[in-house]
């Protein structure tokens, strides 16, 4: 085993060598995957993790301001909807009566 599991005895350590995901890490044979299929899925794991290094993440005014865009323009569709819904429902019970 790569790390040493008895220094840290927390719950998450406790699931990790629960279902054996630090033998998925370290690269050991799991569930019969062979050595090969592992290089492919960590070499996948590290270039996405550089991948994501180059994003250009928007700071907290950016995440504020497009957060409440989207609350607003949310209620103006959901506004505009339920007065159609209104509207045709009140339609459709002049028809009926």
């Amino acid at each position: 085993m790569c790390f040493n599991i008895h220094r840290y005895n927390d719950k998450i350590w406790g699931l990790l060598l629960k279902f054996n995901i630090i033998n998925l890490v370290c690269n050991k044979d799991y569930w019969g995957i062979k050595t090969k299929q592992m290089k492919k899925i960590t070499k996948y794991l590290k270039e996405t993790i550089a991948e994501l290094k180059k994003v250009s993440w928007p700071n907290k005014q950016q995440t504020i301001d497009k957060t409440a865009l989207v609350i607003i323009v949310c209620t103006i569709v959901a506004i505009y909807i339920g007065g159609l819904d209104f509207i045709f429902t009140q339609l459709i019970k002049l028809v009926i009566n």
